[in-house]
């Protein structure tokens, strides 16, 4: 993910600070990140257009950019879960543990 102010290689130390680096990064990537306590949801989904066709295949996408992100910047820290909902990404990021 290009243009945010930290890197992944940053690697997050604490729940909290893995979901301060997802919300830099995906704010950079057009998601509109909103964190609510111990969660990150994404307001936008970059690929809407799509995935109004093939839901499915793009949330799938989604789930793999997003894991893929969590494990190379905050493994045991975050977890990226499936959460569909109206109106925004069907992916949401949780904090692990207790310091979230």
């Amino acid at each position: 993910m290009r243009g945010s102010k930290r890197n992944v290689a940053d690697h997050a130390t604490s729940a909290q600070d893995a979901l301060d680096l997802a919300v830099n990064l995906l704010a950079a990537q057009a998601y509109e990140p909103r964190q609510t306590g111990p969660t990150v949801v994404m307001i936008n989904c970059p690929f809407q257009a799509l995935a109004r066709s093939h839901t499915k295949l793009v949330c799938g996408m989604n789930h793999s950019i997003l894991a893929g992100f969590v494990q190379a910047a905050a493994p045991n820290l975050l977890a990226a879960r499936l959460n569909p909902e109206e109106n925004r990404c069907c992916v949401a990021l949780v904090a692990l543990g207790g310091d979230g």
